[in-house]
């Protein structure tokens, strides 16, 4: 993990267009974690989506070729 992708990561979270409740300090195990997906053809499958800030960071942070899925049990997740 470098501290870019992880200052990335922070970026992508906070120009997300809606909004994302996130602990930060998740950010590194996020970065190393996932890190190496980035760039690549991948499925990326988050679950509890709430108002889906999140999906839009993973999508900036991973690329275009990411496939990014949210699942939520709460209808109003759709929008």
């Amino acid at each position: 993990m470098t501290n870019s992708a992880m200052d990335d990561l922070f970026i992508s979270w906070e120009t997300s267009p809606y909004p994302s409740i996130k602990m930060t300090t998740f950010f590194p195990v996020y970065a190393q974690l996932f890190g190496h997906l980035r760039g690549k053809a991948c499925t990326f499958v988050e679950t509890g989506i709430l108002d889906g800030g999140s999906l839009f960071m993973w999508k900036k942070w991973l690329g275009d070729q990411a496939r990014v899925i949210g699942i939520d049990l709460n209808p109003q997740a759709l929008k």
